[in-house]
């Protein structure tokens, strides 16, 4: 627990307190802004030790095959502003692995299964693979 005048330094309620947790704890930030700086997003504010995320439920990119089991920091590797904005293309990450140098685009998945990028999906747009 901390006092008001812990936050607010004017005689003022409505002065210029920062509201966000970011501003106020970012020399405590152990993400170094690779998550964004909406701490809430993730932390409950009664006990920042708590955390909830699950990723496949609150963002667009699942963390299946290759990808599942990875820690945070594993893709999320440079700071980033309030919200975190990552590529969801293969290609985002993986552009020095693609042996097709981006000729088919930047969505290996949609040919290659996300567990072995070696293994080619069986049926590919009409496409069969044998």
């Amino acid at each position: 627990t901390v006092t008001c005048s812990d936050c607010h330094k004017g005689i003022l309620y409505a002065d210029k307190t920062p509201r966000d947790c970011y501003a106020c704890h970012k020399s405590t930030d152990v993400h170094r802004r690779k998550l964004g700086t909406r701490c809430d997003t993730c932390h409950n504010s009664r006990d920042w030790r708590l955390w909830d995320f699950n990723h496949d439920t609150r963002t667009t990119f699942k963390l299946d095959g290759g990808h599942k089991g990875l820690k945070c920091d594993d893709c999320h590797t440079a700071p980033m502003d309030t919200r975190v904005k990552l590529s969801s293309a293969c290609g985002g990450c993986h552009k020095k692995d693609d042996p097709h140098e981006s000729r088919f685009g930047p969505h290996c998945d949609r040919c290659h299964t996300t567990t072995r990028w070696q293994i080619i999906k069986p049926d590919i747009g009409g496409l069969r693979v044998r």
